[in-house]
């Protein structure tokens, strides 16, 4: 069994990325704007879950720089 971080791991890395918290934010205003001009609840659902997303990564982000500084 290998001796790895949970941070080192292929998913904590993705997530925990500048441009993957930036996408998820564009994909969000992108579904509010959609749903501004289609009135389609649906996107309003994709902007909660997109935006959801982002914070997931930043507060990851931020576990991983207290672990690693302590």
């Amino acid at each position: 069994m290998q001796n790895t971080k949970y941070y080192e791991k292929p998913h904590y890395r993705f997530l925990s990325n500048n441009v993957t918290i930036h996408a998820f934010v564009l994909l969000g205003l992108l579904a509010i704007l959609g749903y501004a001009a289609t009135s389609n609840a649906y996107l309003l659902i994709c902007a909660a879950l997109s935006f959801a997303g982002a914070m997931c990564g930043a507060f990851m982000r931020i576990k991983i720089a207290i672990e690693k500084k302590s």
